[in-house]
């Protein structure tokens, strides 16, 4: 009895313990560290997200909904917001923009990261998307702000808030419009009633969600931010040149393949921030890092990248796009439904995402995008979609997802541990009656044997 519960514990750390250390994930730190950089526990984001950017899938997260400050990655949304005013027509890239004195003095504000603006002379829009997301300038910002909003800056704010709430980015406050406090403007750029001293607020979900949207409406953007040096107004007396803060472009410091923007910020109470997006073969991934390293140690800006870097490699390397619900009936929640088309979605191990149907769509249960997926072809409405989502990793109920999650392969290894127990107790039944009933059969051949085969 001893040898077969030998065997059959033996059994059992093959079925469960090898099939934990293959699921189980390192951490992010160590991660890093297997990659190779030389990543430290002090240097860690606070917050870290990985989505499909085709369909908004979460396909890693470690406390996606903590409120940070985004420091300068704020002006994604001015980015956003003129994307969609030159597609409603509004503006176009080579409208011009003519700097005034307001400008040219905050531009001279030695304190916020800008660039060389002249009173009286005009800028494309175009240059002024390219001084917003390259050199991350403030007055560029705000010039495209002033351009695509009628409004003074306290309503242009209501705009940026509002935006985000129509996006789903639920937990994002805006106080300023380039992510520096609106105080260290030296009183030339004061949104009525909106506090001096405060940061912006989001979460690495909600930055995820907005360069999500950004990319996939308006996939220009990526030509401002693809390469590692940009030049504006070249051949006349303001030009100038700017290289990348995305260390993670292909010949940047920690270059990596695929990678082609998005946005980098900084500030003393935000630390180090990313938004990095990059694309190998069909597949586009974007990861957001807040809170990397501190201010205090400016080596920040590189950090960020290794943990970028290490984001990418390990999604690229472990899932693959497939269909998970070929076009036809599906049941889902307990109904039924039909698509005419094919679902895909990023697989990992050849574990298929958990389903949902929502909004009349059949999408990946967790998504950051409501409206993604394929449309259901029946009129059943679902009357629960929130069974099955799936749980980020390191948020509040991640443990309790992560064990009901597991539940349908504990079942299916424990039907072989159940046959070996029903097989092992039958073998155990008859060889005791064995030994009972021809006790003068056991000789030494048997011993002999084993000995020989061990």
């Amino acid at each position: 009895m001893k040898k077969f519960l030998l065997s059959l514990s033996s059994i059992l750390l093959v079925l469960f313990g090898g099939s934990w250390s293959v699921a189980a994930e390192d951490d992010l730190l160590t991660m890093a560290q297997k990659a190779g950089y030389p990543a430290t526990a002090d240097m860690l984001p606070k917050a870290s997200i990985v989505i499909d950017a085709d369909s908004g899938q979460v396909l890693w997260g470690e406390n996606i909904d903590l409120k940070w400050d985004p420091a300068s990655t704020t002006k994604t949304m001015v980015i956003y917001l003129t994307f969609e005013a030159i597609s409603q027509g509004k503006i176009s890239l080579d409208t011009e923009v003519v700097a005034t004195e307001t400008d040219q003095a905050i531009a001279g504000i030695y304190a916020l990261s800008n660039n060389k603006i002249v009173a009286g002379e005009t800028y494309t829009v175009s240059e002024l998307l390219t001084m917003t997301l390259v050199p991350s300038s403030n007055v560029a910002t705000l010039m495209l702000a002033n351009l695509i909003h009628d409004g003074d800056a306290a309503s242009f704010l209501q705009l940026m808030n509002d935006t985000a709430k129509g996006l789903g980015m639920s937990n994002t406050h805006f106080y300023n419009a380039t992510g520096a406090v609106f105080g260290a403007f030296e009183g030339y750029y004061s949104p009525a009633g909106s506090d001096p001293t405060a940061s912006n607020e989001v979460t690495a979900k909600d930055l995820a969600i907005l360069a999500y949207h950004l990319i996939k409406k308006h996939p220009e953007v990526l030509e401002f931010t693809k390469d590692t040096e940009v030049t504006v107004k070249a051949g006349t007396l303001l030009e100038e040149t700017f290289k990348a803060y995305n260390y993670s472009l292909p010949g940047g410091k920690y270059g990596i393949e695929g990678v082609d923007g998005l946005k980098t910020g900084s500030s003393p109470q935000a630390g180090f921030n990313s938004i990095i997006t990059a694309k190998r073969g069909d597949t586009r991934l974007i990861t957001v890092v807040l809170g990397v390293g501190n201010w205090a140690d400016q080596d920040g800006e590189y950090y960020r990248h290794y943990f970028v870097n290490t984001l990418l490699e390990h999604t690229f390397a472990n899932y693959q796009r497939q269909v998970v619900a070929p076009a036809g009936k599906q049941e889902i929640d307990g109904q039924k439904w039909t698509t005419e088309q094919d679902l895909y979605a990023m697989v990992k191990d050849g574990i298929v995402p958990q389903l949902t149907v929502a909004n009349d769509r059949l999408q990946v249960a967790g998504s950051i995008d409501p409206m993604s997926g394929v449309l259901v072809k029946t009129g059943f409405t679902a009357t629960d979609h929130s069974s099955g989502l799936l749980i980020p990793k390191g948020s509040d109920h991640s443990k309790k997802t992560a064990f009901f999650s597991s539940v349908p392969m504990i079942i299916y290894l424990l039907v072989p541990v159940l046959l070996v127990l029903v097989i092992g107790a039958v073998i155990l039944s008859r060889g005791g009656r064995r030994r009972v009933n021809h006790r003068t059969e056991a000789t030494g051949t048997y011993s002999r044997s084993r000995r020989r085969r061990k």
